[in-house]
């Protein structure tokens, strides 16, 4: 989207643009900066880049760094300085944009699928295809807590204090994050996510119903 005019003559009535420095595989998330105007990109070419986005919607490359596997999934902190990256090597990584170095600060049994930081309680989830939600306070070297799903991870997303997870089986999990981490509500899907890879779930401002999308391209109700 970012760096590079869209295709003349083509339907752009956003005037999109495209980022100009090409990409190895199919990207697997993006995640803009907190703080500043900056693009993270996942890739399946086991890199993580960064591109600092102009006004004028260029995109110009700041740094990348790499896992030895296929990255599936990023999240900043909360101040903009890192960018958390997990993927298939079952490992995440904080990745501190300053030094361009990175270092180890959770890991999974299976490749790690999903991230997200939580300010509020200064604390990272992580999902994965081992069946396993894991909430890491950084500071310790092992989880704080950690849940075991009915199936594997495919969709996560957080609105302090809940937190909703949907599994390969259907499965949507909402938790209360405060004053401790307990499963709030659980349902099953009648009709299969909307893809095998990327099923969408999201928590409306404010915390309210939570919606998951399916097959048929609806929402239902929360």
């Amino acid at each position: 989207m970012f760096g590079a005019q869209a295709q003349q003559g083509g339907h752009n009535p956003n005037k999109d643009v495209q980022v100009a420095t090409p990409l190895g595989d199919s990207v697997s998330s993006l995640a803009f900066s907190p703080r500043a105007n900056l693009l993270v990109a996942t890739c399946w070419d086991n890199n993580v880049y960064c591109w600092d986005i102009q006004p004028n919607g260029t995109a110009n490359p700041k740094a990348s760094t790499t896992h030895t596997q296929p990255v599936l999934c990023s999240a900043w902190n909360a101040d903009g300085t890192g960018v958390f990256t997990g993927g298939c090597d079952k490992m995440v990584k904080l990745w501190n944009l300053a030094t361009n170095q990175s270092q180890q600060v959770a890991a999974h049994d299976a490749p790690v699928r999903h991230c997200a930081f939580i300010p509020e309680l200064n604390m990272l989830v992580t999902g994965g295809w081992d069946k396993t939600l894991r909430y890491w306070d950084l500071r310790q070297p092992q989880p704080a807590f950690t849940y075991t799903l009915s199936e594997r991870l495919y969709a996560l997303d957080v609105k302090h204090p809940l937190l909703v997870a949907a599994t390969a089986d259907r499965q949507l999990f909402v938790f209360n994050l405060q004053p401790s981490f307990k499963l709030h509500a659980s349902a099953w899907l009648a009709r299969p996510l909307l893809c095998a890879a990327e099923p969408a779930a999201a928590i409306q401002d404010g915390g309210q119903p939570t919606q998951v999308a399916d097959a048929r391209g609806g929402w239902p109700r929360g």
